[in-house]
């Protein structure tokens, strides 16, 4: 991610399978459950173009801000998706 392809990134995205994401440092070791994020080179691009002086912790922050739009956790999601099929099939 840093501009300097030799140089290794200060920061990650990281995402848990209830997919919550988080910002990790790269100096610190993946806790259990979390998997790293490749952050799409597009987009990453396209951040770079707007925002060149960004370090690759508010790159991280940007992408984690713009793509984690629902905070509630994935089984939240789909027990109350479930329970809005369920409400609404007993209506009919």
């Amino acid at each position: 991610m840093p501009s300097n392809s030799n140089m290794m990134p200060s920061h990650l995205v990281v995402v848990n399978h209830e997919q919550q994401y988080s910002l990790w440092s790269t100096k610190r070791p993946l806790p259990g459950g979390w998997q790293a994020v490749t952050i799409p080179a597009v987009w990453l691009e396209n951040h770079r173009a707007r925002n060149p002086q960004d370090s690759d912790k508010a790159i991280c922050l940007a992408y984690i801000g713009e793509i984690w739009q629902d905070m509630r956790p994935l089984s939240v999601c789909r027990f109350q998706t479930m329970q809005q099929q369920t409400s609404t099939g007993a209506m009919s």
